[in-house]
């Protein structure tokens, strides 16, 4: 392990992510710097620091200005980069550049929204509250298409400040008599998801009812430890390991392609799966929300219990030539002798079409991609991670996307959601999901290609890490103390870092010999490719060598909010063993000369004498000289 505890630090402070920061450093030597690499002991998906010379720099041959740039991507994240500066002569120094990000903290002042309207009062509102708390901004976006939906909110996207506020105004505006139920997400950069619940009761005159007591669960939905696994539930293989859906669909996304209407091909259908994990029979009611384009036939079926499975056609029949259409169909599930029980879990189904010609291929885009190199937070085997990246509309018409996997796997490791849709506003957030296997120490790695308006390709690279928690001890786990003496004590400094992407805590054991060995650290963070230095204490109690095992105990220590809610209250926690030896020995000190004297002293005042004392051994010797005033010189007697 290379020493690092004189190097020259560069230090970015605490920043938003997703931004681009610079610093510029002058390397102030008489000698010329070569060249600047990075230590290969930094994991390549940590690389957020570049470090190149200062073309605005006024050139001559000794000019060793240079520009570090800092582009974190992920929140709540510590990155370390230790640079190698090697100059012209073969010398080598060591920069430290570290960094973090900060991260937002959205709250909304309402999860659960009731309205109740009737023929008289067919619509009705309601204002909330969306409030960031840190000193982050971000962005949100609700992922639901408004158009022909009974709920309509604004802003639909848009940018929160940090420490700032807004106000969300819902709308609700039912079709037809009845319950209704929809979860609304609420997507944000930075952040886990957040859920808005809207109930409603639409009848004919104002009733005194209790909805509770008419949205009754035929039996308990899935929890999830977090938003993130709820969001992607309904289209990801794995979410979590014991997460089981009431009613699956055999896919969450629909596209139809081009259908002509010049050429007469008005029509085409396509065929979706339901199936009913429940152990009693349900009757499931399908909506459009555009019902003269997309069609579902039959708009109401049952689904046989205990795996039962029905197929549902879905039609589309686009109205005009030449434009791109999206739509949502909502399946509510009924279930009771009467069907008065309506379950408070809805599935959305999204479709996608267009209604160009073959020899046409719609309009240019006009957009811009945040990043095309992905990656995720690191992770342990069996925990799923999460990050979030963002499309822009750089233009005024709207944009078709889609991403496809380069290649199709049984069980993909990464899911993408939404993985279609039409960006009418702003901007669109997309959620990308790794569940990794139980394998650790390994570095995954997927291509996907994002489609935008059927022809334009984009290529875009997913990494993510799987591994548990580890140090890295000295050189080889092996720590010796110099030579000391019976007695003394003899502190050593030793080099710990994290080579793994996970922030870390550790803490030192007591050892076998504690009375021997020890060390003076309490429990301490370290962050992804981190090195710090902790003090060990040898103090030996006999002579010759003395060797003892301590434990140094380390556990992943997630600041994510919604890490820490997927470990559910459990440790991942390893432990690493370094072996610890030390030598002590019998001072040899003597003094020379052997006598010192001091005569002709007058009564009251001081003579003075000198002598050295003289360290035989292989160990810095603590000494003490005692003064014993009653010594009388043999001479005297």
């Amino acid at each position: 392990m290379e020493d690092l505890s004189n190097c020259r630090v560069v230090d970015f402070g605490s920043v938003d992510p997703g931004k681009k920061y610079k610093k510029k450093i002058n390397v102030k030597s008489d000698r010329l710097v070569e060249k600047v690499t990075t230590s290969p002991q930094i994991n390549p998906l940590e690389e957020v620091f570049t470090v190149v010379r200062d073309k605005k720099a006024d050139r001559h041959p000794w000019d060793n200005r240079f520009v570090v740039e800092f582009t974190p991507l992920l929140p709540h994240h510590k990155s370390f980069s230790y640079q190698r500066v090697e100059f012209v002569e073969g010398s080598v120094e060591y920069l430290l550049i570290k960094g973090a990000t900060k991260g937002p903290k959205i709250n909304l002042s309402h999860s659960r929204i009731v309205f109740r309207t009737t023929t008289e009062s067919p619509t009705s509102h309601f204002r909330f509250v969306m409030e960031n708390e840190s000193n982050c901004c971000d962005v949100f976006s609700w992922d639901f298409i408004s158009k022909g939906s009974e709920i309509q909110i604004s802003p639909m996207n848009g940018l929160l400040p940090a420490k700032c506020r807004i106000e969300v105004f819902i709308n609700f505006e039912p079709k037809k008599m009845g319950l209704f139920y929809r979860a609304i997400p609420c997507l944000f950069k930075f952040q886990e998801p957040q859920y808005i619940e809207v109930y409603g009761f639409h009848s004919k005159t104002r009733l005194s009812i209790d909805l509770e007591k008419y949205m009754v669960l035929c039996e308990k939905l899935p929890t999830y430890p977090t938003n993130y696994c709820r969001y992607v539930s309904d289209c990801a293989p794995r979410v979590c390991p014991e997460s089981k859906p009431t009613v699956s669909l055999s896919r969450r996304f629909v596209d139809f392609g081009s259908v002509s209407v010049m050429q007469g091909d008005q029509l085409s259908s396509q065929e979706i799966f339901l199936t009913n994990h429940a152990d009693k029979d349900l009757t499931v009611e399908i909506d459009s929300t555009d019902a003269s384009v997309f069609e579902v036939h039959p708009p109401s079926v049952r689904i046989p219990q205990n795996e039962g499975s029905v197929r549902i056609t879905i039609f589309f029949r686009p109205d005009q030539p030449g434009l791109y259409y999206s739509g949502e169909l909502h399946a509510a599930f009924l279930w009771g002798v009467n069907l008065e029980y309506k379950v408070p879990y809805t599935i959305t189904i999204h479709v996608i079409g267009d209604s160009f010609t073959r020899d046409s291929c719609g309009w240019g885009p006009s957009y811009s991609i945040e990043k095309t190199r992905i990656v995720l937070p690191g992770s342990v085997p069996g925990l799923p991670s999460y990050t979030t990246f963002q499309i822009n509309k750089t233009g005024p018409l709207p944009i078709l996307f889609n991403f496809e996997p380069a290649e199709r796997k049984e069980t993909p490791l990464f899911v993408v959601k939404p993985t279609q849709g039409l960006i009418k506003q702003d901007f669109q957030l997309v959620v990308v999901q790794m569940f990794p296997p139980d394998k650790n120490d390994v570095i995954y790695q997927e291509d996907w290609h994002l489609i935008i308006n059927k022809f334009v390709k984009v290529k875009l690279e997913i990494f993510g890490s799987c591994e548990l928690p580890f140090i890295i001890v000295g050189q080889d786990k092996t720590i010796t103390f110099p030579t000391t003496t019976m007695g003394s004590y003899s502190y050593l400094q030793v080099p710990l870092s994290n080579p793994t992407r996970l922030e870390l805590e550790y803490h030192c054991l007591e050892s076998l010999k504690p009375r021997t060995f020890s060390a003076c650290q309490d429990y301490t963070v370290i962050g992804p490719g981190e090195q710090q230095f902790v003090e060990f204490r040898f103090s030996p109690e006999k002579l010759g060598v003395t060797h003892a095992p301590m434990g140094i105990q380390v556990a992943w220590a997630p600041y994510h909010y919604a890490a820490k809610k997927s470990l559910r209250g459990t440790k991942v926690q390893a432990e690493t063993v370094v072996f610890l030896e030390g030598t002590a020995e019998v001072a040899g000190i003597y003094a020379s000369p052997k006598n010192v004297s001091m005569y002709n002293v007058l009564l009251n005042e001081w003579g003075e004498a000198s002598f050295f004392l003289h360290n035989s051994g292989n160990s810095t010797a603590f000494i003490r000289l005692d003064c014993k005033n009653s010594f009388r010189s043999q001479e005297s007697d």
